[in-house]
């Protein structure tokens, strides 16, 4: 169990990283005129829609031409045609 909460948390700080970098999101400070801060963060769901759609794309085609080779080129089982050597 303490594993699982470990990935789920390693997947989440993986997951905020890439989509700061990726500009999912953006986060930004604010002042008020009291002196308090407040911080705003304002989310790019197309943004991230369309990254999530073009990497599912991308991982597709990356996976299908390896299928596509095997489904045309089946292997076979048959053993290779030995010639015998020339008779003197």
């Amino acid at each position: 169990m303490r594993g699982m909460f470990t990935l789920f948390g390693f997947l989440m700080v993986v997951a905020l990283v890439l989509g700061y970098f990726r500009g999912w999101y953006s986060i930004t400070q604010q002042t008020a005129e009291n002196g308090h801060s407040k911080y705003a963060v304002d989310v790019n769901t197309q943004k991230a829609k369309e990254d999530i759609s073009s990497g599912a794309k991308s991982a597709v085609n990356a996976i299908k031409p390896k299928q596509d080779s095997t489904v045309q080129n089946p292997p076979t089982n048959t053993p290779p045609q030995v010639t015998p050597p020339p008779s003197h």
